[in-house]
């Protein structure tokens, strides 16, 4: 069974899925400009949540839309939480330091 969902992170945006019946788990974005809890509370339930459904939780991947905080910020904190094998980012052109911050 394939499942979405779009996460309470107040101004921001977390929104997570998984397809072929939980095999691939993905994130697109993670971040908020509310209170840091907002994403903080989000992130722990859904790494609770995928912790049941798969033995050894992954995410099979991160998209990251655009490079605004309210869109990536939470990403330290949910690699902090679980694994992520891949991190899909938007072109960066010369502007290669925002990798830095991530």
């Amino acid at each position: 069974m394939n499942r979405f969902r779009f996460h309470p992170v107040g101004q921001g945006l977390f929104y997570t899925g998984s397809i072929a019946s939980g095999t691939y788990n993905f994130v697109y974005d993670c971040g908020t400009e509310s209170k840091g809890s907002y994403i903080s509370n989000a992130i722990d339930n859904y790494v609770d949540e995928i912790s049941v459904i798969n033995k050894k939780p992954t995410v099979d991947f991160v998209v990251i839309s655009h490079l605004h905080a309210d869109h990536f910020n939470g990403l330290w904190l949910l690699s902090k939480n679980i694994k992520i094998d891949k991190v899909y980012l938007p072109y960066l052109g010369k502007n290669k330091s925002i990798i830095k911050i991530i």
